[in-house]
């Protein structure tokens, strides 16, 4: 009998394995949902509004939540409306939500009326933190009469994310003596993060530069330096080796166009520049010539770099003529060179004089196809290995909160895309980032997707987000935060978090190898 009773609970323990790594996630046979979340990526507002009278409460929530993504202002009238009608708690914070995701007075106007009549806590903690992110005009009054729920945790990082975001809104005066002894008695009583992070993001101090002296470097022993440069492994080496050197004007034109790689390239054109900011050398150090030769190299990162300097100099001391921009843009390769395209459009805004407001590739009608046949099969918590130089990290994916975002991602893991790749970005106490197919973050692939903000996430140390140039623009590269990281939330796509190896990811800098990455299958396939 005992054999037995074994057998029938290492059936049921082999079930329950199986049963996890094969678990289905929210849009597995749910045929309905999957509709509302590809009106939500075509950004078809009207039809998404369709359910917001729905009897289906997870529709309901779903269409409203939908709009934290679209951050389509001509809704916000709409939205504030149902939100002053009687709905479900979920429904009303998934309005809240994505009012917050919208700025513009009229989400903010309406969201502080609201507030005043909100009696339920953690509705009015979403309402402040969703107050703060499209927040109007000096807000130390309203953050200083609120009651503060101090033992009420979801309600106290809303309040300071609230606070964080206004701040960033310059909807917070930090002179304000009263104000800066309100929130210093807050942290004395709330001392964990994230509210110490916050409250440090708030009072940060600029970090000293290291002015070492270096050795200097001449053209004419360039080439020597360069076989030196050519025996280290990586191009992340060569350039640490290089920057170890004071470069003179003929040394970094050497440099920057030699056939070295981008990230020397682009490095040395950063020095020569910034080397020559002052008015009176412009037409001397700059010449037109000069631009039109970083023109024809057809290398995005440089290309970028001149759009940049037209940008920075309004009055156009050197004739970079927009036809010469125009036809550069016409060689790109789109959607991958898509970031280098809109530098590109705002030079040429500038030469005509106007604006450049950004708009995503999507708005040229690229509509590429939602696989949902392969997110079903996704398990909800899908883990990664992530096998580096420095160790092994693991990530949960997730699928239910940016499906398209996590398919995309395990679509190039099974593929081993990024077998090989480079960490080409760190910054300290910040993020670590990688998966750039050129190694110096201007890479992607010939496909973008859209940005998947209908959910509560929000980034802090751990946190697996995708890099983009704007809303609607992720690729390949993804980035993992350090810390928390509130100006990054409803701006940058979460789609994982580390849950293990994050010692390794605070050892990570620039230069260090993806090995490989691959899925987690608790039960080995055969």
């Amino acid at each position: 009998m005992n054999i037995l009773l074994k057998i029938f609970f290492l059936i049921c323990f082999c079930f329950f394995i199986e049963k996890e790594t094969l678990a289905q996630n929210k849009f597995s046979n749910e045929p309905e949902l999957q509709k509302i979340y590809t009106l939500q990526n075509q950004h078809k507002a009207a039809a998404l509004s369709a359910y917001f009278n729905n009897d289906n409460l997870t529709l309901r929530n779903a269409a409203f939540l939908a709009f934290a993504s679209l951050k389509d202002s001509s809704y916000v009238p709409v939205l504030l409306s149902f939100l002053t009608k009687k709905q479900d708690f979920e429904c009303k914070k998934a309005i809240i939500y994505s009012l917050g995701q919208t700025p513009c007075h009229q989400s903010f106007l309406g969201l502080m009326r609201y507030y005043e009549t909100e009696r339920n806590v953690p509705l009015s903690g979403y309402c402040i933190e969703a107050i703060g992110k499209v927040s109007f005009g000096q807000l130390n009054g309203f953050f200083v009469s609120t009651e503060i729920q101090i033992d009420h945790q979801e309600w106290m990082k809303n309040y300071w994310y609230g606070l964080y975001f206004a701040f960033k809104r310059k909807s917070i005066d930090m002179n304000d003596e009263a104000f800066v002894q309100h929130i210093n008695q807050l942290i004395k009583q709330k001392s964990e993060e994230p509210y110490t992070t916050i409250f440090n993001l708030l009072n940060r101090v600029p970090e000293a530069v290291n002015k070492s002296k270096k050795t200097e470097l001449h053209k004419f022993e360039c080439q020597r330096h360069e076989h030196k440069m050519q025996s280290l492994k990586t191009p992340y080496q060569q350039l640490d080796y290089l920057k170890t050197f004071q470069l003179d004007e003929e040394t970094l034109l050497y440099f920057i166009f030699s056939n070295n790689p981008s990230l020397i390239r682009a490095y040395t054109l950063d020095l020569y520049i910034t080397k020559y900011q002052q008015l009176e050398l412009y037409e001397k150090k700059l010449s037109a010539v000069f631009f039109q030769n970083l023109l024809k190299t057809k290398d995005v990162a440089i290309i970028s770099r001149v759009c940049e300097y037209v940008l920075f100099h309004k009055n156009n001391a050197i004739t970079i003529k927009k036809e010469q921009l125009e036809a550069v843009q016409k060689i790109l390769v789109l959607p991958q060179d898509y970031e280098t395209w809109v530098d590109l459009e705002k030079a040429i805004y500038q030469l005509n004089g106007k604006q450049y407001a950004y708009s995503s590739y999507f708005n040229t009608g690229y509509q590429p196809a939602i696989n949902w046949q392969f997110i079903e099969t996704i398990p909800q918590k899908q883990k990664i290995k992530i096998t580096t130089n420095k160790g092994i990290i693991i990530l949960e994916c997730k699928v239910n909160d940016a499906p398209v975002s996590v398919s995309n991602f395990l679509y190039l893991v099974d593929t081993g895309y990024y077998n090989g790749k480079y960490f080409h970005r760190m910054v300290p106490n910040f993020v670590v980032q990688g998966g750039c197919p050129r190694g110096d973050g201007w890479g992607s692939l010939d496909w973008t997707q859209r940005s998947e903000f209908s959910n509560y996430l929000s980034y802090k140390p751990g946190s697996v987000g995708l890099a983009s140039l704007g809303m609607d623009s992720e690729g390949v590269q993804f980035f993992i935060t350090h810390t928390y990281t509130p100006n990054l939330d409803g701006r940058y796509t979460i789609f994982a978090e580390v849950i293990e190896g994050m010692k390794v990811v605070d050892l990570l800098k620039v230069g260090d190898l993806i090995t490989k990455i691959e899925r987690i299958y608790r039960v080995d396939k055969k």
